[in-house]
């Protein structure tokens, strides 16, 4: 059912990349709170990476914005409609539920958010079932320039049932590779 989610997710052999290689970027900007304290991204690792998963083409969004203190955020967009042309995400909302998103034989569209400690420690991440809350919206994306906007908030969960962060935000003109 979120076949497309966790295949997409081992997408890391690349053909070819685009607009800077690395997923490196300085432009733009990322602005949260997490559970009520003020996160703001000082480095960005954001990629948009299109691939085939049986048959059908799939696009994965990553932004990483990582803070000066050291703590990141990850959100996590996997798009199945209209993904087969352009190298821009789907100006939409995606859901945290994937029974909200556009689905078809391939899985399913949808969001995955992540928060960490560190750049190794995770706190908490979204579980993309049904019912569960949250969404990233993409409000423009600039394929010429490879950057994108929106907001996004959705609450995390670890295993084990540790601690939950609540995290809303923004991201302006955030810049990404392309790769395919």
């Amino acid at each position: 059912m979120l076949l497309a989610l966790v295949i997409v997710a081992g997408a890391s052999s690349c053909k070819k990349e685009e607009n800077g290689g690395t997923g490196n970027c300085s432009n733009g900007t990322f602005t949260a709170t997490v559970n009520g304290t003020a996160f703001t991204g000082s480095t960005y690792q954001n990629t948009l990476v299109r691939t085939t998963q049986s048959g059908t083409k799939v696009k994965r969004l990553d932004i990483r914005a990582t803070a000066a203190d050291g703590k990141v955020v990850i959100l996590t967009v996997t798009n199945l409609e209209g993904a087969a042309n352009g190298k821009c995400m789907k100006v939409d909302t995606y859901y945290n539920d994937p029974t909200q998103n556009y689905s078809n034989s391939a899985g399913y569209e949808g969001i995955i958010g992540t928060y960490m400690l560190n750049s190794t420690t995770v706190a908490g991440q979204t579980m993309p079932v049904p019912g569960s809350q949250g969404s990233i919206t993409i409000s423009s994306c600039d394929e010429t320039n490879a950057q994108l906007s929106g907001t996004f908030n959705f609450t995390t969960s670890t295993l084990g049932g540790g601690s939950a962060y609540t995290i809303t935000g923004t991201f302006t003109n955030m810049c990404y590779t392309f790769s395919e």
